[in-house]
């Protein structure tokens, strides 16, 4: 899957492999994280609330928002809020998250129309 990249002069296409396909639409939410935070494209991350600061996902956290980082961001003081996924499908390989992280939260995921394919194929 390729993503629209801006570089400043022109578009480029990254391919990562994160977004696993189009048959459900990638929505992005604003979402914030403390000062010094460092965010990896692909990294799971959840929250409360929205409103509240997002912080790297926890097998616990299956009703908690959770959301998938668009992009590498580092937080600074006055300058802590980025932007990730809130539905699409997702190569599983490509998520960033703690060990059994992933499958403890994937029916979260799912609630919130996040969904998981492989790049193995058929699981």
């Amino acid at each position: 899957m390729y993503e629209i990249k801006s570089s400043g002069k022109f578009d480029a296409f990254n391919a990562d492999e994160l977004q696993g396909g189009t048959a459900v639409p990638f929505d992005l939410v604003n979402f914030k994280v403390a000062a010094g935070t460092e965010i990896k494209r692909g990294m799971l991350l959840a929250s409360s609330a929205a409103s509240e600061e997002f912080t790297p996902a926890e097998a616990g956290d299956e009703n908690k928002m959770l959301v998938i980082a668009r992009e590498n961001f580092k937080a600074t003081a006055t300058s802590n809020i980025t932007t990730g996924y809130t539905s699409g499908i997702f190569n599983r390989e490509k998520i960033i998250a703690g060990e059994g992280v992933l499958e403890a939260v994937e029916n979260g995921l799912r609630r919130q129309d996040i969904r998981l394919t492989s790049l193995k194929g058929a699981e």
